[in-house]
């Protein structure tokens, strides 16, 4: 008869409950820690009390479990273990890589029963075979005839000299004892079973053949191994999962694979590429591709890309300044002339609104107190509506828009704070970002380093790969993605590369964000030949050449990122280039912040430059780019340089606190309007030729451009010269000239405008204002139209043309200057301005000048109204004089000046002249709206065509890649 078995009593849990209780926490953790792990675990099941207690020795017993297994590694190796408190606690570690190392095993159809028996069905065990000099099987060949599917094979510490190759047809399992460094293997493996596993071995590949592993039907996991000079090579439709494994001189390489894992994995000393990834990923899957992606979907890479643990999967890896000092840069420091700090410019910009009360009014003083260094920035809400109490100020200010306003940020706020909320909004926000991440397929390389290898990844022939938050250092090249391959680069520290970090050519694209990419001997990140990848939110400084270069036709789009202290220009544009740059923040380099060359293209939008050593933009050599929207500041030289030919249109910008000129334009053909351009050390806007021969013409060249009649600019509302993929004629003159327009130039410690070149130049609805010279100087023989422009309060003569200078000056505003009005000394023609209320004379003709001074209407405060020496050559005819506290002219009949007999008003107090029919000058219709687009991009695909072999062929066979 059965009997059940005795239950405890009550009394007896109840003693049990009470001594457990008795005992203080700190001994039962004592106790704890001499248990092993089996025991620790059914512990941990005794109740909840112990479970607790269990869970709180993660940082001693369950860590000491985790370092002490053989099998595993430490979970930040191969990189430093320094970030610790950012694991997780080591038991969950200790559950996932338990768990990790069986997956080999989860595929659905492992025989769990013999067939023999049906009835009675019984669990198949997996006997475990071990080779050594103590056990029955002293090789792995004598193993391997008595194995199982499934089965186990321990390797005991030695040399096995196997030298053959293994085809393995049925599952197996081989595992080193000890330290993987003391069980070698020299032999090669190919897999064709359906699943396998290597643990905790040095594999060699034998003398015959240089392929340590091949592996062409199933799936291969290896954990914790060393390969030691040789070949790993994975095909479709194989797969294969590497964690924890060494690479010494060996080269994995991965072809057609839809899906792999490389984790944690680290490469030593290669004459090639350690990674090696081509052909485009196939459809067809194995068993482990489920179980791969529940892998991948435990970081939050592409599970929920909106969730907000996803924001953070890649931000940029900044760091302080004591932690920079740790990566013992080499002699990179810009420190000579470069300002590091976050200083404002030269001054500041002066209240202007209300500076006059009248266009005409006859009280205003010059203040010289509006020169001081504490200037307030300009009220830029009022519009100028023509009328008497519209002043310079109201004028440019309607022009002018609000520019970078979520930009610019306070100077006090960390750059890491812009670029996180750049990058996280994207995430949410930026469909295309989205798309960009989800549409790379294939390997995916993880926690891995790579470091004194010919290269770190090569991606080719329509090859897929991402690599993340990887180390790459002392290669000769970080990232390779050639022939229309597509990698996503993410979150990696890319370092000391012989030369650049990240290489895309031929067609290739992808995704490059929140990597740290510093002290490279060549660019950060090379764009060339129709590749056109999504550069975004990353950290490029300290590079020995560009942060940035985008050549030969190369694309992409740059946005959100950190360039900063690079040798050269932190973005390179040239031969044709045509990249998309938005909302970066480039300082401190050792060049220009953006320089484009060579017939560069391309669209700069939204950037922030500031403290570079020379010009904040710098376009040359037929380039033709579209400057938009930029904040140019605090440049060590001028802030955008036009020269060389150089095109392009420069619109919208701020460009302020550069020690040279704002705008040097040096013989270039350029659109520099509506922009604000103030406080700078030097000139407001300069247009200088630096070569000699242009300067100092022939007597012949100099007749023939002096008689040359002057543009037509009427009508140009041209919105041609700059943008990407603008291929504008040269039909039309004013085309082929350079065109200031719609700009606000003022607080400049030297002229507003000059113009020195052989160029003829156009200056149209500009204002002019407060700069501590001339407010516009012309010296040059071509002549120049300056039409629709306020020009006031500066600190000389409003207008100054030189001797020999041809100049059109009409519907202009000239009022308040402390100087002259206009001060003439060559050819110029005064028509239908107003020239109002300046310190001195209203027109001074000096020297053999010729003007004709035509329907204009003229003040003078307390000085001549008119003013000409006996030389000049003038023609006075239809004007209106208002009548002073000074003479009208300087003499009365002098030959050659013909005074026309205009009626004059009566003598009234100060601020009560008042201008109508017309109203007061300048009258300046609503400028062009400047709305940047990105782009349009035709990417050339790159197709591989076999080619069969044919009678007579030399070649017999060949693969052509067509462009």
């Amino acid at each position: 008869m059965w009997q059940s078995r005795p239950q405890p009593s009550s009394h007896h849990s109840a003693d049990l409950s009470d001594h457990v209780n008795v005992l203080p926490l700190e001994l039962w953790r004592v106790v704890f820690l001499y248990l092993p792990l089996r025991e620790l675990c059914r512990c941990a099941q005794v109740c909840r009390e112990w479970c607790h207690l269990v869970s709180s020795l993660d940082s001693t017993v369950w860590k000491r479990l985790f370092l002490q297994n053989t099998e595993w590694k430490h979970p930040l190796w191969p990189q430093a273990d320094s970030g610790e408190e950012t694991l997780k606690s080591w038991n969950q570690l200790y559950r996932e890589h338990f768990y990790a190392s069986r997956a080999w095993l989860r595929i659905k159809d492992v025989p769990n029963a013999t067939s023999c028996i049906s009835i009675f069905p019984r669990k198949r065990d997996r006997k475990t075979i071990r080779i050594g000099a103590r056990y029955r099987h002293e090789s792995l060949r004598s193993a391997l005839s008595v194995a199982g599917e499934y089965d186990r094979i321990v390797i005991s510490p030695g040399f096995y000299d196997e030298q053959f190759e293994m085809f393995s047809k049925i599952p197996f399992e081989l595992v080193g004892e000890g330290s993987a460094e003391n069980v070698v293997l020299v032999m090669s493996i190919e897999q064709n079973a359906v699943t396998g596993r290597l643990c905790n071995l040095t594999l060699k590949a034998p003398w015959f053949t240089s392929h340590v592993i091949k592996v062409k039907h199933g799936h291969l996991q290896m954990d914790n191994c060393i390969i030691e000079e040789g070949v790993v090579a994975v095909e479709h439709p194989a797969t294969c999962h590497f964690r924890y494994c060494r690479f010494r001189k060996a080269q994995m390489m991965l072809s057609h694979l839809s899906l792999s894992i490389v984790e944690n994995c680290e490469f030593i000393g290669l004459d090639a590429a350690a990674i090696s990834v081509e052909g485009y990923p196939k459809e067809s899957k194995n068993w482990a591709h489920e179980h791969m992606h529940m892998t991948i979907d435990t970081w939050g890479l592409c599970k929920n890309i909106s969730k907000q643990d996803e924001l953070f999967a890649y931000q940029v890896p900044f760091q302080d300044s004591h932690s920079l000092s740790t990566l013992k840069l080499q002699s990179l420091s810009l420190s000579e002339g470069v300002k590091h700090g976050d200083e404002d410019s030269i001054g500041g910009a002066a209240s202007i609104a209300g500076s006059q009360t009248s266009v005409a009014d006859t009280g205003h003083t010059f203040d010289a107190s509006s020169f001081s260094s504490d200037f307030t920035e300009p009220d830029v809400s009022k519009r100028h509506h023509g009328s008497s109490s519209s002043s310079a100020a109201s004028g440019f200010s309607a022009i002018h828009r609000g520019l970078l306003s979520s930009l610019w940020q306070d100077e006090n706020e960390s750059v890491e704070n812009i670029l996180r909320f750049n990058f996280e909004a994207s995430l949410e926000t930026d469909d295309a970002l989205r798309e960009s991440l989800l549409s790379v397929k294939g390997c995916v390389i993880r926690h891995c380093r790579m470091k004194d290898c010919h290269g770190g990844l090569a991606v080719s022939q329509q090859g897929q790969a991402r690599l993340e938050k990887c180390e790459l250092l002392d290669l000769l090249y970080g990232v390779r993605c050639v022939q229309n391959a597509k990698v996503a680069v993410l979150g990696n520290s890319i370092h000391h590369c012989v030369t650049s970090g990240i290489f895309f050519r031929s067609a290739a694209h992808g995704l490059i964000a929140g990597n740290d990419i510093f002290c490279t001997n060549e660019a950060g990140i090379d764009i060339r030949k129709s590749a056109d990848p999504l550069v975004q939110c990353n950290c490029l400084h300290h590079s020995k050449r560009s942060g940035i270069v985008v050549l030969g036709s190369g694309c992409g789009t740059i946005k959100c990122n950190d360039i900063y202290q690079n040798r050269e220009a932190g973005i390179y544009i040239l031969f044709r280039g045509n990249p998309y740059v938005s909302g970066n923040r480039i300082v401190h380099g050792g060049a220009a912040g953006i320089a484009i060359n060579e017939e560069g293209r391309g669209c700069i939008v939204d950037n922030i430059i500031k403290g570079n050593r020379w010009g904040g933009i710098d376009i040359r050599k037929g380039s033709d780019p579209l400057i938009a929207h930029n904040y140019v500041c605090n440049g060590l030289a001028d802030g955008i340089v036009i020269g060389q030919n150089g095109r392009g249109r420069v619109e919208g910008n701020t460009i302020k606190g550069n020690v040279g000129c704002g705008v040097w334009v040096m013989g270039g053909q350029p659109l520099i309007q509506l922009n604000q351009i103030y406080n700078n050390n030097d000139t407001g806007v300069s247009f200088i030729q630096t070569r000699d021969e242009d300067l100092s013409m022939d007597g012949g060249e100099s007749d023939s451009i002096a008689s040359a009649s002057p543009v037509d600019f009427e009508g140009d509302t041209s919105d041609s010269g700059g943008g990407a993929d603008n291929n504008q004629s040269d039909d039309g003159n004013e085309h082929l000239h350079p065109r200031l327009k719609y700009n606000t130039i003022y607080h400049n410690n030297g002229f507003g405008v000059l113009t020195q070149c052989g160029e003829q130049i156009l200056l149209q609805g500009n204002a002019v204002h407060s700069n501590h010279d001339t407010g516009v100087f012309v010296k040059q023989i071509p002549p120049v139209s300056i039409i629709s422009n306020s020009i006031t309060c500066n600190a000389c003569a409003g207008l100054h043309i030189s001797a020999d200078s041809k100049a059109t000056l009409e519907g202009n505003g000239i009022y308040d200057n402390k100087g002259h009005g206009v001060l003439i000394q060559g050819e110029v023609t005064v028509q239908s301005n107003d020239i109002f209320s300046n310190q001195l004379c209203a027109v001074n003709a000096e020297g053999l000048a010729e003007c004709k001074i035509l329907n204009n209407r003229i003040h003078s405060l307390d000085n001549f109204a008119l003013k000409f020496d006996p030389k000049v050559k003038m023609s006075v005819k239809e004007n209106t004089f208002f009548q002073g506290e000074g003479h009208l002219c300087n003499e009365a009949k002098v030959e050659g000046v013909e005074l026309s007999q205009t009626p004059l008003p009566k003598k009234a107090k100060r601020f009560d002249w008042h201008l109508e029919n017309p109203t007061a000058r300048p009258h300046i219709e609503a400028p062009p709206t400047v709305v940047p687009h990105m782009p349009a991009r035709s990417v050339t695909m790159v197709t591989r065509v076999t080619v069969p072999s044919v009678p007579g062929c030399q070649q017999f066979s060949q693969i052509c890649v067509i462009l």
